[in-house]
Parts: C-alpha cells; structure tokens; sequence
C-alpha cells in the first residue's frame, strides 16, 4: 500500500467520524441519497467512497467522478492573472507530483 492509499483511507475515517458527530444536521439529505446516513457510512473506506456517497450528491454532482472533474481548480488555473507559484512535494498523497521542468 501507498502513502497516497493510507493517506485517502485517514482522511476517509475522519470525514466519516465528522459526520457521525453531526449526523441529525445531515438528515435531511436521505431523500436525495436514497439510503440511510448509516448504510452509507457503513460502505466508505477512503475519502474518494465518502466523495460517491455523500460529498458528491450534497454538491448536487452526482458521482464522485463529475465531483472531482467539474471542482477541480485546473479549470481555473488558466484564469489566473497574478503570477503565482505552486509548491509541492514529490511525496505529497493528495497531489500527484508533475513538473513542467525536467
């Protein structure tokens, strides 16, 4: 198992354990879920499953997939008018390292 996996796997607990603590504030998002708060959580086990079955529908996307595709900041990136400068490290699990330098 990867970094990235552990990471997605702790970040999913979290968020799962954050809901749990706040669940009756969530409860009226059922109906558009089409199952239980709980049999959700029973299913999420990184932070992507928490995407698909809450985060995804409660941001009116639908899948995780659309989720990710249409909040993604990359398509934004090129309105950016300050020059800017982005850091990351080649180990970070939530960013994939990339470089448009060699």
């Amino acid at each position: 198992m990867c970094i990235r996996d552990s990471y997605h796997r702790v970040l999913g607990n979290h968020m799962s354990k954050l809901l749990r603590e706040h669940i009756e504030a969530f409860r009226s998002i059922e109906k558009d879920l089409g199952y239980t708060i709980e049999e959700g959580l029973k299913k999420v086990r990184t932070s992507r499953d928490f995407d698909t079955y809450f985060t995804s529908y409660v941001c009116k996307y639908h899948t995780a997939f659309n989720y990710y595709r249409k909040a993604s900041s990359v398509l934004r990136i090129d309105d950016i008018r300050t020059p800017i400068l982005f850091i990351s490290a080649m180990d970070d699990p939530v960013i994939k390292y990339y470089s448009k330098h060699p």
